[in-house]
């Protein structure tokens, strides 16, 4: 399993990829998007709202409502929205998908996004493993994967959610699409594994800042 070297790219900007990455946050209506536009402001980022949140901060509204329990289908019609809006083939060097409850090291996510994207002729799959049977998955709190995959995901007739976990569906669709599509020896995946001191969940806890995020906040659990 790979690591991100840390601090690789230190004296470089991530102006210098412009528009070829980008990030998803599929956010619900009690969450924040103030916040998560204050902390991201830097990046190449949306936030993926329901039908029926009208906040004017949303980038992109999706076509049905959505609660915790049915999230492997607001996945599912977010890639469709991705694939079929946002993405032309060629155009991304990285996509990722970001919870709102989980807060990055924005210099270690600097590292990652430039070294992703620095390599994005290999199909590369980023985040914290989950191995399955017959793939591996990563879990939803971040996950990204190097533009190569960006396109065969979209190029390819993608999975219907059957699965409970949205990080287990998207796991599993993106490594059909790859099965299907290409011969045997084309189908490696690099996996790297993210690093836990730079990606908190839930909370955050250092000198003078004692942070908490999600649903237990919002009394949703």
């Amino acid at each position: 399993m790979l690591t991100i070297p840390k601090n690789l790219y230190s004296d470089r900007r991530l102006t210098e990829l412009e528009e070829k990455y980008l990030i998803y946050m599929p956010i619900a209506k009690y969450e924040s998007i103030d916040w998560v536009k204050n902390y991201y402001s830097d990046l190449n980022f949306k936030t993926i709202c329901d039908v029926d949140d009208g906040r004017k901060r949303c980038d992109v509204n999706l076509e049905k409502q959505y609660t915790y329990d049915d999230l492997r289908l607001k996945t599912y019609e977010m890639m469709q929205k991705f694939c079929k809006n946002d993405h032309t083939p060629g155009k991304y060097k990285f996509f990722a998908k970001l919870d709102f409850d989980t807060v990055l090291d924005k210099r270690y996510l600097y590292d990652v996004i430039r070294y992703i994207s620095d390599n994005s002729d290999r199909r590369i799959y980023y985040g914290k493993t989950w191995p399955q049977d017959g793939f591996v998955e990563m879990n939803g709190q971040f996950y990204a994967i190097s533009g190569k995959l960006v396109d065969e995901l979209c190029s390819c007739n993608m999975l219907y959610p059957t699965r409970a976990g949205e990080d287990t569906y998207f796991a599993e669709a993106l490594h059909q699409c790859v099965r299907e599509n290409l011969l045997p020896e084309d189908k490696e995946i690099i996996y790297i594994e993210y690093n836990n001191e730079y990606c908190k969940h839930a909370e955050l806890n250092t000198d003078g800042v004692s942070l908490k995020l999600g649903r237990s906040v919002a009394n949703k659990m």
